[in-house]
C-alpha cells in the first residue's frame, strides 16, 4: 500500500491535472459530504445460538422436516456473482478480456469466475469488475450484493465511486485519483 501512496504523491506532484480533473474531484468531495452519515457501534450485541436441529424429544420425523426445510432454502439461492458477471457480459457483448483489461484486474480472477460458480472475489474485485462491466449505481448494488458485499453511505470510499458511476464516468485512473487524494486508498483486486 505504501508503494501506491509514493506514486499517486509523486504523480500528483508531477503531473498538473487538467482543470476539469480538478473540478471533478472538487465536485466528488461536496457530493460524499453530503451524503456521508456517520454510523455509531451499537452498545449491545444480541448473540444467537446455533441452530438445533433436533427438537426437544430427539424427535427424527421433526428432523428429517428441518432438513428439508433446509435444502429448500439451499435450492431458493438466486444467481451469483460468478453468474450473474457471465450474463452481463454476455448481454453487453463483453468478453473476459474487455473486463479485465478496462480495470487491470489479474485475469486469473476471471478464470476463477468461469471455472468456479461459487467464487466470492474481495470486495475490491467486485467493485472493479462492476465498473469493468459499467453499470450504474443500481445494476453495481445488485451484483456486488451476490458476492456480499454493497455501497455504503457510511464509507467515503463507496460515496466517491458511487458519484463516479452516477456520472457515468468508469476511468479507473480518475477513480483511483479521489479515492487516494480523499481516503488515502485505491481500488485494487
Amino acid at each position: 500500500f505504501d508503494g501506491y501512496r509514493m506514486y499517486f504523491k509523486k504523480l500528483l506532484r508531477s503531473r498538473s491535472l487538467q482543470v476539469r480533473d480538478r473540478l471533478l474531484l472538487e465536485e466528488a468531495v461536496v457530493f460524499a459530504k453530503e451524503r456521508y452519515i456517520e454510523i455509531k457501534p451499537k452498545e449491545h450485541v444480541i448473540k444467537y445460538s446455533a441452530i438445533e436441529i433436533k427438537d426437544e424429544n430427539n424427535d427424527i420425523t421433526n428432523t428429517k422436516k428441518y432438513i428439508e426445510e433446509l435444502n429448500e432454502i439451499e435450492e431458493s439461492i438466486s444467481e451469483t456473482f460468478s453468474q450473474a458477471v457471465q450474463a452481463i457480459a454476455r448481454k453487453k457483448s463483453l468478453s473476459f478480456v474487455d473486463i479485465y483489461k478496462r480495470v487491470g484486474v489479474d485475469r486469473r480472477i476471471f478464470s476463477k469466475l468461469k471455472k468456479n460458480e461459487r467464487y466470492q472475489p474481495s470486495r475490491g474485485t467486485a467493485i472493479l469488475i462492476a465498473i469493468g462491466l459499467r453499470l450504474n449505481v443500481t445494476e453495481t448494488n445488485e451484483l456486488i450484493m451476490r458476492a456480499g458485499y454493497s455501497l455504503s453511505h457510511s464509507r467515503i470510499e463507496d460515496l466517491i465511486v458511487e458519484f463516479f458511476i452516477e456520472r457515468k464516468i468508469y476511468d479507473l485512473y480518475l477513480i483511483n485519483l479521489a479515492l487516494y487524494e480523499k481516503a488515502g486508498r485505491i481500488l485494487k483486486s
